[in-house]
């Protein structure tokens, strides 16, 4: 497991399976837009995010993203068919899970953002 750096992120699009040509078949049935965009590397100023820092590490704000939108089932149906597709695997450095939330009775806004860092020596923080 190579240690992640600035210089050595990946920034390739791929197709699910991190394949570089379509070569698994999905079922048309279904939309995997999401499930494509998820394997397609977006910029931290098309992202309009900063740079994270971790315990072990500063990432910046770009990446690979999902974005949990859509029915219950379909959130569901679409991270089965990442699972899938092992979008998360060895080569994965950090995931952030950021979210917004609102409470009506208060008029209270909290943007929440989790950061998990996966180590080289296979550790999670």
């Amino acid at each position: 497991m190579e240690d992640y750096s600035v210089l050595t992120r990946e920034k390739v699009n791929y197709v699910p399976g991190w394949n570089q040509t379509m070569s698994v078949s999905l079922d048309p049935a279904l939309n995997y837009s999401l499930v494509n965009d998820a394997f397609t590397y977006t910029s931290s100023d098309d992202l309009d995010s900063l740079p994270y820092m971790g315990t072990y590490t500063t990432y910046l704000g770009g990446g690979f993203v999902y974005k949990m939108i859509g029915s219950d089932g379909e959130m569901i149906t679409n991270l089965t068919e990442l699972q899938r597709f092992h979008w998360i695997d060895r080569q994965t450095r950090a995931i952030t899970l950021e979210f917004s939330v609102y409470n009506p009775n208060v008029t209270l806004f909290c943007h929440v953002i989790y950061l998990l860092e996966f180590l080289p020596s296979g550790n999670i923080l």
